[in-house]
């Protein structure tokens, strides 16, 4: 059995929707591995033996229904001292890390390595978010239950007790969330404050700009809207676009921001900004050409309502391989360009 292996069995009622959905997602994780692209929204770390077939499997299914891309990883019988690299950039890439501290997670010296690379991301800027299921927990130090099994373990690997014994103080210090259901909604509104773009705080004289791109994109809410942003460099074109993005975002399963066309698309070639787009979009194919990316970009995404912002894009070329003729997206889309001439929107007939 390889190590890194991912399994997406999932333990369902329905047998039939249950193998679909491991299809898919396996289909994805192997996507994702032979592009190098391990960027996922949710990792998930649990004892197999505690929350399995009830809580994690639960809540990955929800989360995979909200099209969530989720690593879940449930292979618990693994040879070896040390994470995975496909674990470890699993870990590192998800905008969210859930733990779901069980009775027997620190029995699990796999578990206990996953959670210290988690408390690792977190630092880093990963959202760090556990679960406690059927724990009494006492505040700010591990649950009698978890220590006891830590200690077991511990006496078999002690030259790894003191990093889990820290990571797991930290996990215990916080809040964290404690239910025997499923609570995937505490998910998605953690992931709606990830996806929001960074801006700078306590703008002035902003609004009024942002009121009148809403409007714009407001003016005929069941077709496809796009509203182009320009100007010369430097009076926060794309600030005010990542405002509208942020204003909007929740409203659309399926968003993407592309940043700085124009130098990404020299340095790293409008392919790479095209398997971005498609990777944001929850497609679980991607394409290696340039023209098989316009072919899957306008053959996949007909029945995807999308928000998309492209952002100082100076070429009609690259607003064609990335959005093509506006017909390849849903009606409600919207679009946001921003770019330093207004030549680029006129030949795209953008607002």
């Amino acid at each position: 059995m390889k190590r890194d292996r991912l399994a997406h069995d999932s333990v369902q009622s329905n047998e039939k929707s249950a193998r679909q959905k491991s299809d898919d997602v396996s289909a994805s994780s192997s996507s994702a591995a032979s592009t190098g692209s391990d960027n996922y929204d949710v990792f998930l770390s649990f004892s197999g033996q505690d929350t399995r077939k009830t809580f994690a499997d639960h809540l990955y299914n929800d989360l995979f229904d909200a099209s969530i891309r989720v690593f879940r990883d449930n292979n618990e019988l693994r040879e070896g001292e040390k994470i995975g690299t496909n674990l470890l950039q699993a870990i590192k890439n998800s905008k969210i890390s859930i733990p779901i501290l069980s009775q027997n997670y620190a029995s699990s010296k796999w578990c206990l390595q996953e959670l210290v690379e988690m408390t690792s991301a977190s630092k880093a800027g990963t959202l760090f978010c556990p679960y406690f299921i059927m724990l009494n927990r006492p505040c700010a130090k591990p649950n009698r239950e978890l220590w006891r099994a830590f200690s077991c373990l511990s006496r078999k690997y002690p030259e790894d007790v003191e990093k889990w014994k820290v990571a797991l103080q930290e996990v215990a210090s916080l809040k964290g969330w404690e239910s025997e259901k499923t609570a995937d909604g505490k998910v998605l509104s953690e992931l709606k404050k990830a996806f929001q773009l960074d801006v700078t705080e306590h703008l002035v004289g902003i609004d009024n700009a942002v009121e009148s791109i809403l409007r714009l994109l407001d003016d005929n809410p069941s077709a496809i809207q796009i509203v182009g942003i320009y100007e010369m460099e430097g009076i926060g074109k794309t600030t005010l676009a990542k405002v509208v993005h942020n204003k909007l975002s929740d409203q659309f399963q399926h968003h993407s921001f592309i940043a700085d066309i124009r130098e990404s698309s020299r340095r790293d070639g409008i392919f790479n900004l095209q398997s971005q787009l498609i990777r944001d979009l929850k497609e679980k194919d991607q394409a290696s050409t340039k023209d098989e990316g316009i072919s899957l970009l306008g053959s996949r995404f007909k029945r995807k309502k999308v928000l998309i912002l492209l952002d100082d894009v100076d070429d009609i070329e690259q607003i064609r391989a990335l959005i093509g003729k506006y017909d390849w997206f849903e009606m409600g889309s919207r679009i946001i360009i921003t770019t330093r001439s207004r030549s680029v929107l006129d030949d795209v007939g953008v607002n």
